[in-house]
């Protein structure tokens, strides 16, 4: 549908003007009102915060690093973002979540770009605040992992794409939303790897199989455009591979592609997973699906093309998802902007939601956005197993050259409340060939070691060798889980000085052991 041409001075230009950095704001401020309500959730926040406060502390910006090992289960956007915020806000949870926003904004930002361009304006408005209160994407624009920086690259990939080739059809300059398109689809591939390109060039493909307008794929590969992308994503995946050699292998290879088809990892849902979470952190908004039933033919092709995109882009990434045994939640948000679209269509096309009575509307929205308040703080005075209260027990009472070290656990949290500068020694049975079979803390520190075999045998100690190594110093601070204590004579003649998540925080003074006289 092409754009009315509207003058220069004209009031909806500059209603308009004002409209787009007014809804910025107000999102912003709504997404960020609750970061700062619940500690780091572990074992997902705490370890992705965690790599970002180390690669803040070691100053090195390419190599993500676990308990200072090379870490290459995600490419290194979310921390970088997540390390930046830190810097700038310091060690708090709110700017520990900064990346997960800024995704959030990207795709609401971005779906409501092309909506509005694409379908109407009060379709546009509406979707946005459907996808702003909508419980699943309010939750995941405040949870600190790759989910939400990775659905908003795929959100733009796909809106800017789309974009390009109405306006393509239309006769309009589309090439400036082409390099947007492939440049959004670089920084996917940086946040999370492959279906940062995959998912929305399946999305497009598909759209435009079914709209029978393939042959304007040779002009989304209008060369500048992947050179772009190359330009972006090319240089940190080879400087690892020059760097580490076996980092491709490992990341495409197994973490890619044998990951997603193979079993024995956790999570593992039924297949219609996926279709149950969509519908239950949807509401109150997924009642209105109904509503879809009632709309009638499109007002134009341009509006009946975006129908056809918005469903596919539903479908292409839930299938995609639900096909690999291992399922997380979060996996879906790049769906919810093209719902939060169909649904706002449905819902003004309703007799009963639509028309002149907006206070139906109103009242859902004000009630899915008090929804998404509760969530957050019942979630909140829920999750008090984490290591905040230990690692500040530790920071108060530990002096200079008392180390802290780990047995028989990980907590990945533990760094950030602690403000670790240095790797903190893991004392293990890491001769075990287990560890490299079963999907835990464990594996995933084993996997990093072998990046770095020399660092690795200085961090990853060997669990007899821990009696030793507390007889060197003066006092050591010891993280244990509590079951462990029984078994450990040291261990369990050790001060007690916290207990959080299983965990018990421990002060061990080799003066009062005779064990090390």
């Amino acid at each position: 549908m092409p754009l009315t041409q509207v003058p220069a001075s004209s009031p909806a230009l500059t209603q308009a003007a004002f409209r787009w950095p007014a809804l910025a704001a107000a999102l912003f401020c709504w997404l960020t009102a609750t970061l700062w309500m619940r500690e780091l959730a572990v074992p997902d926040e705490g370890r992705y915060v965690g790599v970002a406060w180390e690669m803040l502390q070691s100053h090195d910006w390419l190599t993500p690093t676990l308990d200072g090992l090379p870490y290459f289960h995600k490419p290194p956007l979310f921390y970088w973002l997540t390390a930046i915020a830190l810097k700038l806000f310091g060690p708090t949870e709110w700017a520990a979540r900064a990346a997960p926003t800024i995704g959030a904004l990207l795709a609401a930002g971005s779906s409501y770009f092309l909506i509005n361009r694409w379908m109407s304006a009060r379709i546009a408005r509406w979707s946005l605040l459907i996808l702003a209160t909508s419980p699943f994407f309010y939750g995941g624009a405040q949870y600190a992992n790759h989910d939400m920086l990775v659905a908003g690259c795929i959100t733009a990939a796909i809106a800017f794409a789309a974009d390009a080739i109405l306006s393509l059809q239309a006769g309009r300059a589309y090439r400036a939303s082409l390099l947007l398109a492939w440049s959004a689809a670089a920084l996917g591939l940086l946040t999370k790897g492959l279906i940062g390109l995959v998912l929305p060039g399946g999305v497009i493909i598909l759209w435009l199989l079914i709209e029978r307008r393939l042959r304007l794929v040779p002009r989304l590969l209008w060369w500048p455009a992947p050179l772009l992308f190359m330009l972006i994503a090319a240089p940190w995946f080879s400087l690892m591979q020059m760097t580490y050699p076996g980092f491709l292998h490992y990341f495409f290879i197994y973490q890619q592609f044998q990951r997603f088809t193979a079993g024995g990892f956790n999570n593992v849902q039924p297949f219609w997973f996926y279709p149950a979470v969509l519908v239950l952190l949807n509401l109150p908004w997924m009642l209105l699906f109904y509503t879809r039933l009632s709309i009638g033919r499109a007002a134009n092709a341009d509006q009946l093309s975006m129908r056809r995109l918005l469903w596919i882009w539903v479908a292409v990434i839930v299938l995609f998802f639900s096909m690999p045994q291992s399922k997380l939640i979060g996996y879906v948000l790049p769906v919810l902007p093209a719902l939060g679209g169909l649904l706002a269509e449905g819902m003004l096309h309703h007799p009963f939601w639509g028309g002149g009575v907006r206070w139906r509307r109103r009242a859902l929205a004000l009630l899915s956005a008090c929804l998404c308040v509760a969530l957050i703080f019942a979630i909140s005075l829920h999750h008090s197993d984490t290591s905040r209260r230990l690692g500040q027990t530790y920071q108060k009472l530990h002096q200079t050259e008392q180390p802290l070290v780990f047995a028989n656990v990980y907590p990945f949290d533990v760094p950030f409340y602690t403000q670790a500068k240095q790797p903190i020694i893991v004392f293990e049975d890491w001769r075990n060939e287990q560890l490299s079979q079963k999907d835990n803390w464990r594996k995933e520190l084993f996997d990093a070691g072998r990046f770095a075999p020399a660092l690795g045998a200085q961090v990853l100690r060997q669990i007899d060798e821990l009696p030793a190594f507390l007889c060197l110093h003066p006092v050591t601070w010891v993280m244990a889980p509590k079951p462990h204590l029984a078994s450990n004579k040291l261990l369990a003649n050790a001060e007690v000085f916290g207990e959080s998540d299983g965990n018990v925080l421990l002060r061990f003074d080799r003066s009062t052991h005779l064990s090390c006289k």
